[in-house]
């Protein structure tokens, strides 16, 4: 078995109705439904893909890319015409559910407003714009919540999400209309009806809608449909198979799974459960994991004094399936890095920064073809020196700093992985702190700094607490980067990520008296959605570059 047959274009579980060249599928959460941010990773692109080469795909609605539900396209060119004078006579009856603030929602009625769009959103006029009618009737009422049906009679740009906002009941998840907060748009296209295309198709509400109005917690689920639950998240990272063996499957809050994380690693995956009843069930977790093709399933606690079952040498023994090799390679984008995944959750790689990683080595190519000379780049914290090789991939001469051997050891190994000569470049075992605060008083400067600091760490008597001691830091990092180098600041200190790690890194310029050109927050990767009412994500980067 192989995770790669998670890799599939479609899944079936996932196809409501198919017949006649109609095609209604059942749209998950987080995929758009055309034009994705990467070519053909949309519900157009992958229904094309899993059609074949022929096939010749009809878009005539949208679903946003938070809402979920029965999206009709159609798969035969012939019926296109048919479809869309439907939809031109209002013929095509959509049915929607929705979680929604209720301060005195009626019972029933009408919504009727004239609506413009410009700058990404809708918005409610007195004259002009376009008019937008929609039923609706409330299903239930909790504690200030409703679960709403609603049929619109038009289909004008975020209908539902500004007239429902416009009575003072936005959709819960839905920032941009001022819904409160939940981990994706509580907004299902229930059911799509037409008689005239003799098309009558219902899709099953998702569970995340009523919890939500009822105060419920998510819980994990059993059997079947916890592998449902699983493998559609997973399935969102189909783009990332390609070329990457290492990423996360489940990310948490920002998948609607809160205090589940789920790492790839090549064919082998480690859960980390982070609250005591997922810690309890997380052997439900592995063996299902197994059950979708893993080879091996390991389980690594998030919560203080929970342990892993350990194996005569010391390594942790997998949950379900067969034990990893004591280490092996794993690819991202190109780059090969050393993973073991027998000894918690330093298995030698952080996921969450491989996009990171990759603008990383993009940018010191880009500074040596500008240049005509290899750009020198700092790694403070190096750990097992993926920043580094990175960066050794893009061209640079590197310098890599770990209080730890063993772990400068795995990075010489991975530099020798990437076919990367490890005698070019330096790894020095010194606190890194030290060494950046004497790399400043001797002068010594680099095109690229990369401080990637752990949450604590110690080094002899000294210590290092992100919320302490990071802008400190970050600052005499400053003084070290050139005129028109950059800076990489890095964390996943969830109270300085709420803070605001840009602002940190901006205060530490002008600590040390540089200028900035330019201060960018990277977008999280998409195996690390969160949502804009969620937690921190997992970690954060925020890239310098300086005058």
């Amino acid at each position: 078995m192989s995770l790669d047959a998670l890799a599939v274009a479609w899944p079936e579980h996932r196809i409501a109705s198919h017949a006649d060249g109609l095609l209604v599928v059942d749209k998950p959460p987080g995929l758009p439904t055309h034009g994705g941010a990467r070519a053909g990773d949309d519900v157009v692109g992958r229904i094309a893909e899993w059609l074949g080469p022929a096939a010749r795909i009809g878009v005539h609605s949208r679903l946003d890319v938070g809402t979920s539900g029965a999206l009709l396209l159609v798969t035969d060119p012939r019926r296109n015409a048919e479809v869309a004078g439907a939809k031109e006579r209002g013929a095509i009856e959509r049915t929607y559910v929705a979680g929604v603030v209720d301060r005195g929602l009626p019972a029933a009625g009408t919504l009727e407003h004239r609506l413009v769009v410009g700058g990404g959103r809708a918005r409610v006029v007195r004259r002009g714009g376009l008019v937008a009618r929609t039923r609706f009737e409330v299903l239930e009422r909790r504690a200030g919540r409703a679960l709403v049906r609603l049929w619109p009679e038009t289909g004008r740009t975020h209908q539902l999400r500004v007239q429902l906002a416009a009575i003072g009941a936005p959709i819960a998840g839905d920032p941009l209309y001022g819904g409160e907060p939940a981990w994706r748009l509580l907004l299902h296209a229930a059911r799509v009806r037409a008689s005239s295309l003799a098309l009558d198709v219902s899709v099953a509400e998702p569970g995340d809608l009523a919890r939500w109005v009822r105060g419920e917690a998510w819980r994990l689920a059993v059997g079947g449909a916890l592998a449902r639950e699983l493998l559609d998240r997973a399935w969102l990272r189909r783009s990332l198979a390609a070329g990457c063996t290492s990423y996360r499957l489940v990310n948490d809050e920002g998948d609607g799974m809160p205090g589940l994380v789920v790492d790839r690693h090549g064919d082998f995956v480690v859960v980390e459960p982070g609250t005591p009843e997922l810690v309890q069930r997380a052997g439900e977790v592995a063996r299902a994991w197994c059950d979708l093709g893993a080879l091996g399933a390991y389980v690594h606690p998030r919560t203080a004094g929970a342990g892993s079952a350990a194996r005569g040498d010391g390594a942790a023994a997998p949950a379900a399936g067969e034990p990893a090799p004591g280490e092996f390679v794993v690819a991202e984008h190109g780059q090969r890095s050393y993973v073991e995944l027998g000894r918690g959750l330093a298995t030698g790689l952080f996921v969450d920064q491989r996009e990171t990683r990759l603008l990383v080595r993009e940018w010191c190519r880009r500074w040596l073809e500008a240049h005509d000379a290899p750009p020198r780049v700092l790694n403070l914290f190096a750990y097992t020196c993926a920043f580094g090789a990175a960066a050794a991939l893009g061209g640079a001469r590197t310098t890599n700093v770990d209080v730890a051997a063993r772990a400068l050891q795995r990075g010489r190994a991975a530099y020798a992985a990437n076919e990367l000569e490890p005698s070019g470049h330096r790894f020095v075992e010194a606190d890194a702190v030290r060494f950046a605060e004497r790399a400043g008083r001797r002068g010594e400067r680099y095109e690229l700094v990369v401080l990637d600091p752990p949450t604590f760490g110690r080094a002899g008597r000294a210590t290092f607490r992100v919320a302490d001691d990071l802008e400190r830091l970050a600052a005499v990092c400053a003084t070290l980067v050139v005129d028109g180098g950059r800076l990489v600041v890095v964390t996943n200190h969830r109270d300085t990520l709420r803070h605001g790690l840009r602002g940190l890194a901006a205060r530490a310029v002008e600590r040390a008296g540089r200028s900035a050109a330019r201060l960018r927050d990277l977008p999280a990767p998409v195996d690390c959605p969160h949502s804009a009412f969620s937690a921190p994500a997992p970690s954060h980067a925020v890239f310098v570059d300086f005058c």
